[in-house]
């Protein structure tokens, strides 16, 4: 493995006029657990910069807005220049004249778009803003455990990778992945080990503990992989880092870019709807528009969250469909394999297995359900 290589994108990573890229299935890092994995290729990763944004419905979801090559979103626009403390957005700051310490700009005009992009939505927490995160992320593959139900009902635990023969992928803030490099440097190359990654603590005050997994702790795995795993399907990882698709973006959070549109005296969201209009005349593929991260949603509780469980997403795959348990609801049943969960009619990601429900038509962009073929809107029959 090169540890040069890794040195200058972690240099990159923490100089302020660089700009890295993002999208797929990841694992979740539960707070003050092992959470134990391999990575599968320590020579290729890629890198993003990516931000967490309350969007219209209220949940908070990841969006990639700057690519690996320097790419942008035009919604980057209203956060304002990150290379220069966010000057022209939302979340520009100013000096304030008693404290000598930065508060936002606009604050007294417009104190809910403050406080949802550069408080997070709670001023009193730690959740921090919608600030850029620069990340890195890698294949892996996950040595946890996780519960699912099968097609009688039936709770059973399973490793993902093992079980969908596909790795996933783990992102790292700048601080992880010096650790990593740290981990590397004295242990050997990242593939031929598993590794542990424990998050402590919350807020800023979070400490990333990367090391060697021991031979005691429960689910690791010595020795080298398996043929079976390196034949495991894997990310592109250029394509799982691309800048944020215009159209799910203004989905999420068109409401909230007129608002900015306003505030800011900018054009954003007109902009945001040409190039949606381009995405969709391109037609890109079912499964990489509904892979998209920026259908995950934060949870309020990382230790108890419940991680992905599908394999890679093609429109019309329906499996299992236990009864809806009530009909006084609006209610749909979750069709992804190992879930079967009762959700929300209207729910974009299953609350429990966290796999896309709806996905924009390739035809004319409007939502509808990942399991259904023919676009109720348009009409376009996508059966293949």
């Amino acid at each position: 493995m090169d540890l040069s290589k890794m040195r200058e994108t972690s240099k990159e990573l923490q100089n302020p006029q660089k700009t890295p890229k993002e999208f797929a299935v990841s694992k979740e890092i539960k707070a003050e657990v092992n959470n134990i994995f391999r990575i599968v290729d320590s020579e290729k990763y890629s890198k993003c910069q990516r931000s967490w944004i309350i969007c219209d419905d209220g949940k908070s979801r990841p969006f990639t807005l700057v690519d690996n090559f320097g790419n942008a979103s035009p919604f980057l626009k209203l956060l304002g220049d990150h290379n220069n403390f966010y000057r022209g957005g939302i979340l520009e700051s100013v000096k304030d004249p008693i404290t000598k310490k930065g508060t936002p700009k606009y604050a007294t005009e417009y104190p809910e778009l403050v406080n949802r992009f550069y408080y997070n939505g709670d001023r009193a927490s730690s959740k921090g803003s919608a600030k850029l995160q620069k990340q890195v992320v890698f294949q892996i593959i996950d040595r946890d455990l996780y519960e699912g139900v099968d097609e009688h009902g039936a709770t059973i635990k399973y490793y993902w990778c093992k079980e969908n023969k596909h790795t996933m992928l783990i992102w790292l803030k700048v601080t992880a992945f010096e650790t990593l490099i740290d981990v590397a440097e004295g242990n050997g190359d990242l593939v031929d080990y598993d590794c542990t990654y424990k998050k402590v603590g919350v807020g800023m005050s979070t400490t990333h503990v990367i090391s060697r997994c021991g031979d005691k702790i429960p689910g690791v795995v010595i020795g080298p992989l398996t043929d079976e795993e390196k034949g495991y399907t894997m990310y592109d990882l250029d394509s799982e880092t691309s800048v944020a698709p215009a159209g799910l973006i203004l989905y999420f959070l068109e409401k909230a870019i007129k608002d900015l549109d306003v505030a800011l005296g900018l054009n954003v969201c007109d902009e945001l709807k040409t190039v949606a209009a381009l995405e969709r005349s391109e037609q890109p593929d079912a499964e990489e528009v509904a892979g998209s991260t920026a259908y995950e949603t934060e949870e309020e509780d990382p230790a108890s969250a419940t991680p992905p469980v599908a394999a890679p997403f093609v429109r019309g795959a329906a499996v299992n469909t236990p009864p809806v348990v009530d009909p006084n609801v609006p209610t749909i049943v979750c069709k992804h394999e190992k879930c079967g969960a009762t959700v929300p009619a209207d729910s974009v990601t299953c609350p429990n297995c966290k796999n896309v429900l709806l996905a924009p038509c390739d035809s004319c962009g409007i939502p509808f359900s990942v399991f259904e073929k023919v676009c109720p809107s348009c009409l376009q029959d996508f059966g293949g």
